[in-house]
């Protein structure tokens, strides 16, 4: 699970900072990056995992994972970066706090004629999640655009008192730069864009709260690991 809210942030998150918010990819590589310094945890994981119980530890670890992950729900285009950033560094801390206990209780509770098998089932469970995270997150973002737009095209409507002023302040704000008809069209064709701006954020925003509840759900489920050597 921890994998996978990783690889599906890993696509949600550059679809909104590039095509919605138009971070260049510097940018938005920049923004993703604070996600690393926050796993100086690592340095004191150890530390930490043996002074407490470690399923207490991953269990702190996949709370700040979801809650990082829940600050993205109600994302829009006017966000601070500092919001973006602070995100980021939650996400890397309760990722690596989660992650590095998990691993070594995989392994940690084997047999020692057994770890190298339960490596590579670790290591294949890790990519099979990760890519089906990753097509799950881009399909899902083509699909739920498409329903979105289904809804909010209802709204660009003459009867829509709100579409019909800012429909009006575009085409006067266009026809210094043309005809009436070229205003028309260009007033059309902003609208349109602002439709697909807006379909497209929703359903980053829906899969974020997906996200959110599938990482608190799995919370309680962590008194069921096994902590005793093998």
């Amino acid at each position: 699970m921890i994998n996978m809210m990783v690889c599906a942030t890993m696509i949600l998150l550059p679809q909104f900072y590039q095509g919605l918010m138009h971070y260049s990819a510097s940018d938005t590589g920049i923004a993703l990056s604070t996600r690393v310094f926050a796993c100086v945890v690592l340095l004191f994981i150890g530390r930490i995992c043996a002074m407490y119980d470690v399923r207490l530890v991953i269990g702190v670890g996949l709370f700040i994972l979801a809650t990082s992950i829940g600050m993205c729900m109600n994302l829009n285009l006017q966000v601070h970066p500092s919001w973006i950033v602070l995100s980021n560094v939650l996400f890397g801390i309760g990722s690596a706090t989660a992650l590095v206990p998990v691993s070594g209780i995989a392994l940690g509770t084997l047999p020692k004629e057994k770890i190298s098998s339960g490596a590579g089932i670790h290591s294949l469970t890790k990519c099979v999640t990760g890519s089906i995270a990753t097509s799950l997150a881009s399909s899902l973002t083509i699909s739920l655009s498409q329903v979105h737009q289904t809804y909010l095209v209802k709204n660009m409507s003459q009867f829509n008192s709100n579409f019909q002023i800012h429909f009006s302040a575009l085409k006067t704000g266009f026809l210094k730069y043309g005809s009436d008809i070229l205003a028309l069209k260009k007033a059309n064709a902003a609208l349109y864009h602002q439709l697909l701006v807006q379909s497209k954020l929703c359903a980053i925003s829906d899969l974020f709260i997906v996200c959110t509840i599938m990482t608190f759900a799995v919370i309680p489920l962590v008194v069921l690991l096994k902590t005793e050597k093998g």
